[in-house]
């Protein structure tokens, strides 16, 4: 469909206010895919596949988005704008395309992995669908958690409270209930001890419990005095109040709760992870709790006001934006991108295989769906879902599929760089590789240098205009040093977390890494051994969240499969990658990351 008719679609959902699933449904590839479509047609010349092409319209329309959503916020226009601006780009990309040649046919295997990443997220939906409608405001921390006793109390509400609902392990006696009045009532208590009651409401409510002073649920809360407020929610938000038990009634008000108000009660240490392990209130550090909404804040301010995220690489917010300003707003928004870019990652996979080894057998071209996969249950399970990293992965694949045209490995090196600080150095190790392996002369590594350059200098001159400079170069000093190493440098600190980080990665793959052996033919030593280099890059880093294994996973699939399609006995070039495949689906199965 043309850019035009996704953008027409996307605005009338929109204006008869659609269900969201489906308003991101049209608006995501309406301002995120199809508007680059005609250009990357142009630029592909007849020569790139229609798989590379629509790849490369991902990324040309991620720029776009750039463009179209900073017009928007100089003029102080609607967020709906944008829709009517893609379909403009479309409209003159198409103009500029229609006299390219058709491109040519990607291997079978190749279009029927797409079909397979397509399944796999409709697998995922299903299976993590709770997690994906799981809002802001069900996640939450407190620094009274720990001290819980083991033991649970014995606690319940009494009056001006609807009967609870027991959540989770019974014995802990976790429960959830609504206050229809959302002015309070009493708590009726049978032993002593200690219990955290949560009020879940809009910014500004707060729940008293007998003389204790009142809290009140914050959208920036200070944890340590000399950190400052730290953000944590946006509109709506959580707030634990301590109450120490003893056999009685203790009375509890609620005030600013707009209407009924919905609160948890925990009695016990356990009672956290009971309420956690159903997804009710999911119990993540505040660190966590900052990741999360930051990247949401950001997204949120470069409609109004932020011109550029110095955090941070300053592309993930754009796509972002786009996605919870006409998407859904918030992590449904986001978590709706996510299922795209995971896309995006399984095509990206399947490219690298058609390019390096047409000729895959039937199970290595299932790889790349196993690897969006596993991407997403990364992100998922730790509630790190607008983090820029799936994208990243994306591109980091995407550019070692592009080692070959020279103009396409320099600018999809870029915007790796763009939505993560190493990813032009990270795909440069690639290029060594392929140069060792005899793959690729000097041109890719001078354009992805070059443009790289040129891009530095222009966000350079941008933040010298904004006043934006010396904060930038804060952050990038920070982001590649102290954050990771917090001073630590010595060999003593730094050498016993190399097998812990190697033996996550062997875990996140099920196993599914040591397929790769014997590295048959080129393809698979590209991808293993460009791989290895780049988690030198890591291993050493003081802590190995999973957002940090993402390209490794999407890569070692990759390798499995090239590996295979290298290999000449029939009972190795399919049993590899089947057990890799096998191997994953078992880590998938534990569900703990």
């Amino acid at each position: 469909m043309s850019a035009l008719g996704l953008a027409l679609l996307a605005w009338a959902a929109r204006a008869n206010d659609a269900p969201s699933w489906l308003v991101c449904v049209l608006v995501l590839p309406a301002v995120l895919w199809a508007p680059g479509l005609g250009l990357a047609r142009r630029l592909g010349g007849g020569h790139a596949t229609g798989l590379q092409v629509a790849i490369d319209a991902a990324w040309i329309s991620a720029l776009l988005a750039v463009v179209s959503v900073s017009i928007t916020r100089a003029i102080g226009a609607a967020p709906e704008l944008v829709l009517g601006l893609s379909a403009l780009w479309g409209l003159i990309g198409a103009g500029l395309g229609h006299r390219a040649p058709w491109p040519p046919h990607s291997p079978r295997g190749a279009w029927g992995a797409v079909v397979g990443v397509i399944l796999a997220l409709l697998a995922l939906i299903v299976w993590r669908g709770e997690d994906l409608r799981r809002p802001l405001d069900a996640y939450w921390w407190s620094p009274d958690a720990e001290g819980l006793p083991e033991a649970p109390g014995v606690v319940e509400p009494g009056a001006g409270f609807d009967e609870p609902e027991v959540l989770g392990w019974p014995e802990q006696r976790a429960m959830r209930f609504v206050d229809p009045d959302g002015d309070g009532g009493t708590l009726r208590m049978g032993s002593e001890g200690a219990a955290l009651l949560l009020l879940r409401g809009p910014i500004g409510a707060r729940l008293q419990v007998g003389d204790a002073a009142p809290v009140e649920i914050t959208a920036d809360v200070v944890e340590a005095e000399e950190e400052g407020a730290v953000p944590r929610y946006l509109s709506h938000g959580v707030v634990a109040a301590l109450i120490p038990l003893s056999p009685g009634e203790l009375q509890v008000t609620i005030t600013g709760s707009d209407g009924p108000a919905e609160l948890a009660l925990i009695p016990g240490r356990d009672g956290v992870w009971s309420l956690h392990a159903v997804g009710a209130y999911r119990f993540v550090h505040y660190y966590q709790l900052l990741n999360i909404v930051e990247n949401l804040r950001w997204a949120e301010e470069l409609w109004v006001s932020r011109a550029l995220t110095v955090n941070q690489p300053p592309l993930w917010s754009y796509p972002l934006a786009v996605a919870t300003g006409l998407g859904a707003p918030g992590l449904m928004g986001a978590n709706a991108l996510l299922l795209g870019v995971l896309l995006l990652l399984g095509a990206a996979c399947a490219q690298l295989i058609a390019t390096h080894s047409p000729d895959a057998p039937a199970p290595a071209w299932a790889l790349p769906a196993l690897a969006a996969v596993t991407v997403g249950h990364l992100m998922i399970e730790p509630g790190s879902t607008t983090f820029p990293d799936p994208l990243y992965a994306a591109a980091m694949v995407s550019g070692v599929a592009a080692l070959g045209t020279p103009w396409r490995f320099g600018a999809v090196g870029v915007l790796a760089g763009a939505i993560r600080y190493p990813g032009v150095v990270a795909l440069s190790l690639f290029w060594a590789v392929g140069a060792a392996l005899g793959i690729v002369n000097r041109r890719p590594i001078l354009a992805l240098w070059g443009l790289t350059g040129a891009v530095g200098l222009t966000i350079g001159a941008f933040a010298v205009i904004t006043g934006q400079l010396g904060e930038w170069v804060e952050i990038l000093w920070f982001e590649t040093g102290p954050e990771h190493y917090h001073g630590e440098l010595s060999p003593s600190a730094l050498l016993p977390r190399v097998p812990e980080f190697y033996a996550t990665w062997l875990w996140y793959t099920g196993g599914g890494l040591l397929c790769a052996l014997p590295l048959a033919g080129k393809g698979a030593r590209l991808c293993a051994m460009g791989v290895g280099l780049y988690s030198l890059l890591l291993c050493t880093i003081d802590h190995h969240p999973t957002h940090y294994f993402l390209p490794l996973v999407a890569l070692s699939a990759c390798a499995v499969a090239c590996n295979a399609a290298a290999l000449e006995r029939p009972a190795l070039r399919w049993g590899l990658p089947s057990l890799a495949i096998v191997g994953g689906l078992w880590f998938l199965s534990q569900g703990a990351v």
